[in-house]
């Protein structure tokens, strides 16, 4: 492990109540190798011991200073377990989050900042779109291939499964394997507010609408890779709004960076390249040549330090955007607010904000020429003023209304090389469409939040409708008022906290009056995105399971035909969705196989076994089974096959395709696990 002298470490307590920027101590002091490890020593020269951030890792010492490893309970954070990277090269001593094979079981360190970040997870949980249980019995580790105490399944990779053994999944439901949920927030040992989240042990949960996915979507959620985000350069810059930190370079390092961008222009921008063109090709040379570096001074604010030494922080990338694009004959200028430094950027006489810093997130990553995170490029005011760090700028005499090179264009060009701006739309327009996409016509499943209880009542009013009328999934809407709008620090918090009690009321009370209705529990969670107001709100869906006998009944009618096609018999009655209807043949008669081929489906949909079908929708069932005739008494029987185990070779109505849907069967490897 090679730990050299750190200028920029974080010492983060327990106790404090303000986010990582404002409220934690900034130390000077270096990591020193001893025979007992090693140990952390101020400039003073004095051990230091609790958690310590150095650049994006957090570590965390003992009383004496001297780094701790493996499995650590923190008795001044309510008693938390965190794991710290045991072996050296991971880095040794580092804070571990995500999924965690230790002594062949896997545990979940949670990768939210406010969960907080990197605390082992216990009970139900949604991650990646599944939901596992972490047993709290076992401490935390997971449930696997097993009946769980509260009478649910899992497969082999502890996945929570239906009676067919196929995954529950919802894509981008709950926390993301991999990623954080909200920059602005705290880090282990409930360093800062600013965010909050699940508690350990909590119900789980998502949003189906991508809540905890592995991307800022720029609509539904926040950036989850510039975690603990920090950068005091700005208070160090010129932050010119028209010349950026030009001034601060002397001529050598202004003759240099002229020559470097010079070299750009004559290998990468050609006379045929619009405006929009040669903005994506700037932000894709310098995410590519350039890292994320803090520094003690203004070393690293200029667009020098950028294009020429490869190290900046966010004034140096947008130094080297302003410099870059001017040059290359673009309208472009800087903006700031007291902790970051962006672009904006006109094309076709309209203005975009644009964030090359937080395009190329801190770490090794694959960004720059071979492509774009595309979160930060060409956002509106109303889009980005919702993002940390960005609610407020200066100068803002300028408006960003422009939409015809938004997100959807950019993600376009960079997947063909078409400009449509056609596809661009402004993002009040993109939030509307979502709202009334994910909104009755009646506004029956849209609440606006009053109260908890108010609000617990309402949703759990709708969800006893949904659950009386036997329907298989629900959806809800809950917008929170402009009191508690995101652009005031600590109403994420304030909201995660509302959120966390409404949760516990649905999810209890519809639970106890369903329990014999319910094959399995309900289990809501409310995760907060931001609408074009820059208000919070909170978009939940999911699957109803009913036990045997309280699902939706279905009649329906079985015609048997032999294999020239005349009918022979036929079965009716009713049956129920998701559940299978065993066939009783005509004497002399049997089944041929359980290919789709031998049942044609006039009404409804169904999955055909061979002996059985499982009515899988409609509001009535037809089928016709093509049977073969049985040999006569005089002749040898022939040999028959037991019925072979449906895999989900689905019969649909007429003109429709038969599916072939087999369940997925992952395994825990740490591939898979993140």
């Amino acid at each position: 492990m090679n730990k050299t002298k750190h200028t920029a470490l974080v010492r983060l307590g327990a106790a404090a109540v303000m986010t990582v920027m404002t409220a934690s101590t900034a130390l000077a002091g270096t990591w020193q190798s001893g025979a007992a490890g090693w140990r952390y020593h101020n400039d003073g020269g004095q051990p230091v011991g609790g958690w310590i951030q150095d650049g994006a890792e957090y570590y965390h010492t003992d009383e004496n200073g001297y780094m701790q490893t493996g499995w650590y309970q923190d008795m001044a954070d309510n008693g938390r377990w965190y794991y710290l990277n045991p072996q050296q090269g991971g880095p040794q001593g580092a804070l571990k989050t995500g999924w965690l094979l230790d002594n062949g079981r896997w545990y979940f360190l949670d990768t939210r900042i406010g969960g907080p970040r990197g605390s082992l997870m216990s009970g139900w949980q949604w991650i990646d779109g599944k939901c596992y249980y972490l047993d709290p019995a076992q401490g935390g580790a997971m449930a696997a291939d097993c009946i769980t105490p509260d009478g649910s399944r899992v497969d082999a990779s502890g996945a929570w499964v239906d009676g067919n053994g196929a995954p529950h999944y919802e894509k981008g439901k709950g926390i993301s394997s991999t990623v954080t949920v909200d920059i602005t927030a705290q880090g282990p040992g409930g360093a800062a507010t600013g965010s909050g989240g699940r508690t350990t042990g909590g119900s789980g949960g998502g949003s189906g609408s991508g809540g905890g996915g592995s991307s800022y979507s720029g609509i539904y959620g926040e950036d989850f890779e510039w975690s603990d985000y920090s950068d005091d350069s700005v208070s160090r810059s010129a932050n010119d709004f028209e010349n950026g930190n030009y001034g601060m370079m002397d001529s050598d390092e202004r003759e240099e960076m002229k020559e470097a961008i010079e070299d750009f222009k004559d290998t990468y921008i050609t006379s045929g390249m619009s405006d929009f063109e040669k903005e994506i090709m700037i932000i894709k040379w310098l995410v590519e040549n350039c890292s994320y570096e803090k520094a003690k001074d203004w070393s690293r604010a200029t667009g020098y330090s950028c294009i020429v030494l490869g190290k900046a922080q966010c004034s140096g990338y947008a130094d080297a955007f302003l410099q870059t694009a001017k040059a290359c004959g673009l309208e472009v200028r800087y903006v700031y607010s007291s902790t970051h430094a962006w672009n904006l950027i006109k094309l076709d006489g309209e203005w975009y904000h644009v964030d090359v810093t937080w395009e190329d997130p801190v770490g090794s990553n694959d960004y720059g020429f071979s492509g774009l995170r595309n979160l930060y490029i060409n956002l509106e005011d109303d889009e980005i003023k919702g993002v940390s760090h960005h609610h407020r700028w200066q100068p803002d005499r300028i408006k960003a209304s422009g939409s015809a090179y938004g997100r959807k264009v950019v993600a376009r060009y960079l997947k063909d090389g078409t400009i449509d701006t056609s596809k661009g739309e402004s993002f009040k327009e993109q939030m509307d469409r979502y709202f009334d996409k994910v909104t009755n016509e009646d506004g029956s499943n849209s609440f606006i939040y009053t109260s908890t209880g108010a609000t617990a009542d309402r949703i759990c009013a709708y969800l006893e409708t949904m659950i009386e009328a036997k329907s298989e999934n629900f959806g809800f809407l809950v917008r929170y008022p402009s009191a508690y709008t995101a652009q005031v620090t600590g109403n994420y918090s304030k909201l995660v906290k509302i959120n966390n009690e409404i949760e516990e009321k649905v999810n209890s009370r519809i639970n106890e009056k369903y329990q014999n209705v319910l094959k399995n529990p309900v289990r809501i969670s409310l995760y907060l995105k931001r609408d074009a107001d820059v208000n919070y709100y909170a978009y939940e869906n999911g699957s109803l399971y009913y036990q045997e006998g309280q699902g939706r009944k279905i009649n329906y009618l079985v015609r048997f035909v032999d294999t020239d096609g005349n009918e022979v018999g036929t079965q009716s009655g009713t049956g129920e969705k998701k559940r299978s209807v065993q066939l009783t043949f005509p004497e002399g008669y049997s089944w041929i196989s359980n290919g789709s081929e031998n049942c044609k489906v006039s009404q409804g949909k169904v999955s055909y076994g061979g002996r059985s079908f499982q009515i899988l929708d409609g509001d009535e069932i037809e089928v016709q089974i093509r049977l073969r005739k049985l040999k006569t008494e005089n002749s040898k029987p022939e040999e028959q096959e037991d019925e072979a185990p449906e895999t989900g070779k689905e019969a649909e109505s007429a003109g429709d395709k038969a599916e072939n849907k087999q369940p997925e069967k992952a395994s825990p490897s740490s591939a898979d696990r993140g």
